[in-house]
């Protein structure tokens, strides 16, 4: 299960990337992070290989508790000030705010049939 968030969460960094670097030399993302351990501290390393081969680019990481991250980002959906990227739990609830990846992908079909019907 973590796997696939993050390889969501890899995909989602990807394209924001393709997006953002191809407007402007520089890119600033911001990524929010729920935890109820040690959750986010694993995409530390992760950020920290992507900040070094990818220098033009930061990533500002805001790490919230578990119970808050649901009504965060629907609060942040609704402004100006929405997240690039957002680890989240419930994906049933924020159903229809998502970007659809899967034109993109090569075989798009496979992917929906890794996800139960309410979470696409």
């Amino acid at each position: 299960m973590i796997r696939r968030f993050s390889i969501i969460l890899l995909w989602g960094l990807a394209l924001c990337i393709g997006l953002a670097i191809s407007a402007q030399e520089t890119a600033d993302l911001r990524f929010l992070c729920f935890e109820d351990r040690n959750e986010c501290q694993v995409y530390d390393d992760l950020l920290a290989r992507f900040s070094q081969e990818n220098p033009r680019i930061t990533v500002a990481v805001d790490v919230v508790d578990e119970a808050e991250i649901v009504d965060r980002l629907e609060t942040d959906l609704e402004s100006d000030e929405a997240y690039d990227i957002a680890r989240a739990s419930d994906f049933a609830v924020l159903r229809g705010r998502y970007l659809d990846l899967r034109p993109l992908l090569m075989d798009a079909e496979a992917f929906a049939q890794s996800f139960q019907a309410p979470f696409l």
